[in-house]
């Protein structure tokens, strides 16, 4: 935190620069690791503001960790959003996508988690050796085991359900617990070394 306040300090200084927005974004990034994040957010709304446009992926995913850090889902897609919208070509946006799929998940909206998941997945930029590819192989499969359980705990949980609603949301839920397992299988398999 230290470290954030002295390169805030030497911002000030150098605010008519060509150099200011790279010392607040070494500001923001010690407050981040000080786990001052309110701090760093304010550094990085600043960054985002004086930052070359080709620089502010970087911006928006590092402010995006500092909200999900901070358990601020909703607030985390706004950064996320304007990356990938602002910047779908570049290479941030893997890794944006993944944190958006994290974010979605946890607001439980876990379809649009799985279509961004897919997204870097079927991108050919990304190979299988890549961290954010296997990141994606194993979360894609968490998520889909989680959507599987969630429809067979609610089915339980409707007893006045008809009973062919309750079979083919049974159906359902047992053909996503097959997919599931067959997706973290192949990702226990492919990366045998990942602990997950």
């Amino acid at each position: 935190v230290q470290a954030g306040r002295k390169f805030e300090e030497l911002a000030e200084l150098e605010i008519r620069t060509p150099d200011y927005a790279e010392i607040v974004w070494r500001s923001a990034i010690c407050f981040q690791k000080g786990n001052s994040l309110n701090r760093a957010n304010e550094q990085l709304n600043d960054y985002i503001k004086y930052e070359e446009r080709n620089k502010l992926p970087r911006g928006f995913v590092a402010h995006a960790k500092n909200l999900m850090n901070a358990g601020q889902w909703k607030a985390a897609m706004e950064p996320l959003s304007r990356c990938l919208l602002e910047f779908p070509d570049s290479p941030m946006s893997y890794e944006a996508r993944l944190m958006a799929a994290h974010v979605k998940n946890e607001l439980g909206l876990l379809d649009e988690a799985i279509e961004l998941l897919d997204a870097n997945m079927r991108d050919f930029q990304l190979t299988p050796k890549s961290e954010i590819y296997q990141d994606c192989v194993f979360t894609i499969g968490q998520i889909s085991f989680h959507k599987a359980e969630n429809i067979f705990l609610a089915t339980r949980m409707q007893e006045d359900m008809p009973v062919e609603e309750k079979e083919k949301a049974l159906t359902e839920s047992e053909a996503l617990f097959f997919q599931a397992i067959a997706q973290l299988s192949e990702a226990n398999s492919r990366y045998d070394d990942d602990p997950r």
